[in-house]
């Protein structure tokens, strides 16, 4: 499912620069695999409640 994609790449000279062209399959498969729907949790995590006046043994600088 979350595979790590690697797009082949050909550069080609440019006016100023090299310009990038991507294999069209591979961008096509790419393009895809990021439009999946994210999987979510059956259960939400919850942040546990804290309570600042516990007493700690840390000195106070």
């Amino acid at each position: 499912m979350s595979s790590f994609w690697r797009i082949s790449v050909k550069y080609e000279k440019g006016k100023t620069r090299p310009t990038a062209n991507f294999d069209p399959s591979e961008l096509e498969a790419f393009k895809a695999e990021l439009n999946q729907p994210t999987v979510q949790p059956a259960v939400e995590s919850r942040p546990t409640p804290t309570d600042p006046e516990q007493p700690t043994n840390k000195p106070v600088l």
